[in-house]
């Protein structure tokens, strides 16, 4: 086969080349090495999975189960909170950025609020917060346990929410005549029908939580971050069955105390 047949196959081989159109996102889960064009909107950007147990001083604990207080004991049959701000540090202290966030629409223009979120009415509730760019360590994790005071008073068909903020659209929604709970548990003493639920409204500065930790962080890969509430510490010296002006302030407090990563 003389020279100028292999330089015809080759032209062939050439011809019949497609280029591949495909993620080049180092940071994304599909990114392509191999790829020769960016695709558009193809790229999956990792995400970080809250994922929200309850615990009975140390304990797996579940919605119905007895809980053993030092008032006595109780039920917890119900139960939802809100977290909001829900920030990453790395390995030097600096925020990692994350691309959640919930629109509320206004007649005066739209105002986003960065990666609200909330668990409801069951334990082992996973949340997702995507948009993670992000190879190293954690250094720690800062949450404020509710939604600011400008979601709280708004009615809920004013909000929605960017796909991937949770599981449930309009997740902010729940929206009550006091304005928005960011925590409801609803409890029972046993032998007795008779319920008692404890609505706590965003009337007080939000606390930040931080939680150091060590999450190793993988860049192109889902990080699992596993948040605990434990419900004896934070219920165990709450009068609940007293004067809500006495148990309101306290249980705001112990919430926030009661909430650890594992």
């Amino acid at each position: 086969m003389g020279r100028w047949s292999y330089f015809i196959i080759l032209l062939s081989v050439f011809a019949c080349y497609e280029p591949v159109e495909d993620c080049l996102d180092v940071d994304a889960r599909n990114y392509n090495v191999m790829a020769d064009n960016m695709c558009d909107d193809c790229c999956q950007l990792p995400q970080i999975n809250v994922i929200f147990t309850f615990r009975n001083d140390g304990q797996n604990f579940n919605l119905g189960d007895t809980l053993s207080l030092p008032g006595g004991p109780i039920i917890v049959e119900n139960f939802f909170f809100f977290l909001s701000a829900f920030q990453p540090n790395d390995q030097n202290g600096n925020p990692v950025k994350l691309g959640d966030s919930i629109v509320v629409q206004r007649n005066d223009g739209n105002m986003y609020i960065s990666n609200n979120f909330r668990y409801f009415d069951r334990a082992n509730f996973r949340s997702e917060l995507r948009s993670l760019r992000f190879n190293g360590k954690f250094s720690s994790i800062q949450f404020q346990p509710g939604l600011p005071s400008v979601v709280n008073q708004l009615p809920p068909d004013t909000l929605r929410t960017n796909t991937g903020i949770g599981n449930f659209p309009n997740s902010a929604a729940v929206g009550t005549g006091k304005g928005y709970s960011f925590v409801s548990v609803t409890l029972r003493v046993p032998d007795n029908e008779n319920t008692f639920t404890l609505h706590v409204f965003d009337e007080y500065p939000l606390q930040t939580k931080i939680i150091n930790t060590d999450i190793q962080v993988t860049r192109g890969n889902n990080v699992d971050v596993n948040l605990n509430l434990d419900l004896f510490t934070w219920l165990q010296n709450i009068p609940v069955k007293g004067d809500e002006s006495q148990w309101k302030p306290v249980l705001i407090t112990a919430f926030a105390n009661a909430l650890s990563l594992r």
